[in-house]
């Protein structure tokens, strides 16, 4: 056995005794050169549980409103109360709501309505006659820290820049700070966006070197950002009500890069990037843009509730489930059909070892049974039989080999005869080249396992707040008690 990995260095991404204001799972990006991005911001449910106050930023004047809209209702009432003609009819409420864009109906029903209690703690005092402020929610002190964006050094451990979010318009708890990027022009975005979904989105272009500010626009409607996860760059896509469109992050207020009109009614909160394409969710659906020209591949046939799309390289996999397993169309580039078939379920996994295809059927008791790999370019089986033994789950591939979760142990198949390698005693949760790591059948100790010869190279006990990820080539510890990122270094 190899020895066991040690921490290089550890980085403490909330300030010393300040923990617990920081969120337990900080943003943690690539940046190449042996750097990476850190977005830690506050820990809003945490604050929320230390604080307890219903105020919010604008409770106030929902307040101030909501009072004189109490004081006049209750007039009425009274006038109601007092009247013996009968000619005065009971006041409805709805006619003394003055806060704007907005009907006391809708209040009442909408998903924000906490949004809206500085009103409805007025109203009442106001009602019942009582003074102004009685019920009025305090404005409870501001946490300690609002979280920062920093840069460090993976060879050391050491940041290279560190940069409050107090300094990007953070100034309140109910603010949010997400971290994008970086984009093929070179920056990283730093997204802020107002409370209780006002629409107003504040994005920060920034300098990787010294988080400099390079450029900034301001959004006046609710958008989100498509994400290229598992990818060092990222393009800025920004999906909004009636359009998706690419920002340039040099000049983020400047013509977009493209952009694209949508129907308002098939552009949902979700989106993400996938294989060079910007795949925006909605309804049940997907919309496909190409990431570089922002044009609809030819490919697509459109939203549909029943379709689904892969892309594995230059082959397009059309999945049909409207009758109850899969119909797949295997596609080219340019939309021509190069195969057909059926299957109760078909997979595609990625890893070091390049992407498969596989076809196989369900398991009633456990995932799946009957795997066999496909050939992406003409559907045809790539193996002599089928693998009959159980697959939980397809973990992905490894050089030479597909890995599969079976309970509580992984399975090595062998990726050009499908036939079983080794087995492994514990879940392979992240693949590396010719090292798998995971946990073991009891979850007690971090395992690694040479994937050629299906041996443990060495193991070594987390703690119960320790987990392993990667960035690049590079093992880290996170540890949310902690709040720290470990480098795990081997001899």
């Amino acid at each position: 056995m190899r020895t066991t990995p040690e921490k290089a260095w550890s980085y403490r991404f909330a300030p010393q005794g300040d923990e617990e204001w920081i969120e337990k799972w900080p943003t943690i990006l690539d940046l190449g050169d042996d750097r990476v991005a850190v977005l830690a911001a506050l820990d809003w449910y945490n604050y929320s549980e230390q604080v307890d106050s219903a105020w919010y930023e604008g409770y106030d004047e929902h307040y101030d409103t909501g009072y004189a809209d109490g004081v006049r209702y209750g007039e009425a009432y009274q006038a109601y109360y007092d009247d013996d003609t009968y000619l005065i009819e009971y006041p409805d409420r709805e006619d003394f709501f003055s806060l704007e864009d907005l009907t006391y109906d809708s209040m009442v029903l909408s998903d924000e309505y906490e949004a809206y209690r500085g009103w409805v703690d007025g109203f009442s005092d106001g009602e019942d006659g009582l003074a102004e402020g009685v019920n009025r929610a305090e404005q409870p002190a501001p946490p300690p820290t609002f979280g920062h964006v920093s840069v460090i050094d993976l060879q050391t451990g050491e940041e290279v820049w560190n940069i409050g979010l107090e300094k990007f318009g953070v100034v309140s708890p109910e603010w949010e700070a997400s971290l994008v990027g970086p984009s093929p022009e070179g920056h990283l975005t730093l997204a802020v966006a107002s409370p209780h979904g006002e629409a107003l989105t504040v994005l920060h272009a920034l300098s990787p070197a010294d988080g400099s500010v390079v450029s900034t626009v301001e959004l006046t409607e609710v958008a989100t950002a498509a994400v290229n996860h598992g990818e060092t760059t990222s393009p800025l896509v920004i999906v909004s009500d009636g359009s998706v469109r690419r920002l340039d992050t040099a000049n983020l207020g400047g013509d977009p890069v493209w952009s694209a009109v949508v129907d308002p009614s098939e552009v949902g909160t979700s989106s993400w990037m996938e294989s060079g394409y910007v795949v925006v969710y909605s309804q049940e659906t997907t919309l496909w843009f190409d990431a570089e020209t922002g044009l609809i591949p030819p490919w697509f046939a459109g939203a549909d509730v029943f379709l689904e799309y892969k892309v594995l390289d230059d082959v397009v996999l059309r999945l049909d489930e409207s009758g109850g397993g899969y119909f797949v169309d295997g596609l080219g580039l340019d939309g021509e059909t190069l195969w057909s078939g059926d299957a109760e379920v078909f997979l595609s996994r990625s890893g070091s070892g390049g992407e498969v295809l596989l076809r196989g059927e369900e398991n009633q008791k456990f995932g799946f049974v009957n795997l066999m790999r496909l050939d992406p370019l003409t559907g045809e089986p790539m193996w002599d039989g089928e693998y009959r033994g159980d697959a939980g789950y397809v973990s992905g591939t490894v050089p030479g080999s597909i890995l599969l979760e079976t309970g509580e142990s992984t399975e090595i198949i062998d990726i050009r005869t499908g036939e079983r390698r080794y087995r492994l005693r514990g879940i392979a949760e992240l693949l590396g080249t010719t090292v798998v790591y995971g946990n073991d059948e009891d979850e007690s100790r971090l395992r690694a396992w040479d994937v050629d010869e299906g041996t443990e190279l060495w193991s070594m006990r987390l703690s119960g707040s320790e987990a392993l990820s990667s960035v690049g080539d590079l093992l880290v510890i996170r540890d949310y008690e902690r709040r720290t990122i470990s480098l795990l270094r081997e001899e």
